[in-house]
């Protein structure tokens, strides 16, 4: 196992530091009784030479310990290769950390053992390969049509489903136009269905149609300038989940659902070490907080994702935060893996499992495709064939509001922006009428007060 011979050297230091804290107090205990006057008291003198030699000695042996606990991991990493053909990865040094010794590794040592495992890396594709194969799947996505099932389940501490929500979406693409769908079957949303979609300039919106008809209106359609359009694309839709989306254009970058943004951080490296997920050989691409495991003989698609957070622990040396490890906190598993041509292949199911702080399921997600069509052509009408022809239409972008039937009139739209800015007009001043009625009233009463104040002094005076 690797760096099984450093648990008894991090016994070794560990009581060392324990000595050294005792040394470097009572150090500084016996400093503050070196009297400053001519007359000196022999057994400070001795207590206080007596403390300084062991604090420097236990410094010097400190010193050594690390040099010595340092060689020996450097050795073993080299060791590893020799033994098992591949050089250890990140994982196998988070392992060995609890080994070392909580307070063992300071961020200085963290560093140069880390890059010394990386230095010993030869993966079987370099970063920048992969990053090109990326950006031509990319590129060769022109349009899209994704429709699945999402449901969400919610778990107590004891394991047990607490609630669930259930969710039909549609997710659609095509150039720069893009439309979803959502049908709740779930009693926690309010709107069970929600359409929108985006033309290339503007958003529309579709009211609830059950709404609309409960309330005898007719259906009503808004038109708004599109300020933000990641409402268009959600995170564990195949795309999303298979990192395939650019997520700047989505105005939310996350590397999370974005491969290329991911590689092109520094702090990812590719590791030699293969792994075997789901009866896939997989090579593995990691930071410190994220794993991306990517199978081989899939033109290296995304099949895996797992997050982690950092684990401190306060170091008895100094109380500074030392790195121990990390907890894994979301993992994303992508199965039943279909070929969409140039190197695309999209999973028909996905898992999420998200995990509190004590490593407990905490939520799950199941995304279950029923419909994935990429680079099919999609008609531009499909985007606003949705809007009904008696529809009232709202466009904020144009101040206007109108019949979907008279769209075409301009003197139409005119006549009813007019109307609804004198409506808010003659809304705004009996608003302001009443306010001015409220003040007038209390005024005359605040009025009526001190006169009747200032007349029962005036009796009272008159009394005494």
């Amino acid at each position: 196992m690797f760096f099984t011979k450093q648990f008894s050297l991090a016994m070794q230091y560990n009581t060392i530091q324990k000595i050294r804290v005792y040394c470097k107090s009572f150090f500084l205990k016996r400093i503050k009784y070196i009297p400053t006057s001519i007359s000196l008291n022999l057994n400070d003198i001795v207590n206080f030479i007596i403390g300084l030699f062991f604090y420097f000695c236990v410094c010097s042996i400190n010193i050594a310990s690390e040099q010595t606990v340092n060689l020996e991991v450097l050795k073993e990493i080299k060791e590893y290769k020799v033994t098992y053909g591949f050089s250890p990865n990140d994982e196998d040094f988070y392992t060995s950390l609890a080994k070392i010794g909580q307070d063992r590794i300071n961020k200085r040592d963290f560093i140069d053992l880390l890059n010394e495992i990386l230095s010993q890396q030869r993966p079987l594709i370099p970063k920048k390969e992969l990053l090109k194969l990326f950006a031509s799947k990319r590129a060769a996505i022109h349009d899209y049509q994704i429709i699945f099932n999402h449901n969400i389940f919610h778990y107590s501490a004891d394991g047990k489903v607490l609630s669930t929500e259930k969710t039909e979406r549609e997710y659609t693409s095509s150039g720069n136009k893009l439309l979803f769908d959502i049908r709740s079957q779930s009693p926690k949303y309010y709107v069970p269905h929600q359409r929108k979609s985006y033309d290339g300039k503007n958003i529309i919106s579709l009211m609830e149609p059950r709404i609309a008809k409960e309330i005898d209106i007719p259906p009503q359609v808004g038109i708004g300038s599109a300020k933000n359009l990641d409402v268009f694309f959600m995170s564990w839709m195949p795309l999303g989940a298979a990192m395939l989306f650019d997520t700047k254009k989505c105005n939310f970058p996350h590397e999370g659902f974005d491969i290329i943004l991911f590689l092109n951080d520094s702090n990812v490296d590719i590791y030699e070490k293969k792994e075997i997920i789901n009866g896939f050989e997989c090579i593995v691409a990691a930071s410190l907080t994220r794993r991306i495991y990517l199978a081989i003989n899939y033109d290296f698609s995304v099949i895996r994702k797992e997050e982690f957070r950092q684990v401190h622990v306060p170091s008895p040396a100094n109380n500074e935060p030392v790195l121990i490890g990390r907890e894994l906190i979301l993992r994303s598993t992508l199965t039943d893996l279909k070929n969409y041509e140039n190197g695309i292949w999209l999973p028909s199911k996905i898992e999420v499992e998200i995990f509190d702080k004590k490593g407990s399921l905490e939520k799950r997600e199941e995304i279950v495709s029923s419909l994935i069509k990429i680079n099919q052509g999609i008609d531009d009408n499909y985007f606003i064939d949705f809007i009904p022809e008696d529809a009232i239409i709202t466009d904020t972008s144009r101040g206007i509001i109108y019949n979907n039937n008279d769209n075409a009139s301009i003197d139409g739209l005119l006549k009813e922006t007019v109307k609804s800015k004198r409506v808010f007009i003659y809304r705004y001043i009996s608003i302001i009428a009443g306010f001015a009625m409220i003040f007038i009233v209390l005024a005359l009463k605040y009025r009526t007060y001190l006169k009747n104040k200032k007349e029962h002094e005036s009796k009272m005076e008159e009394t005494e």
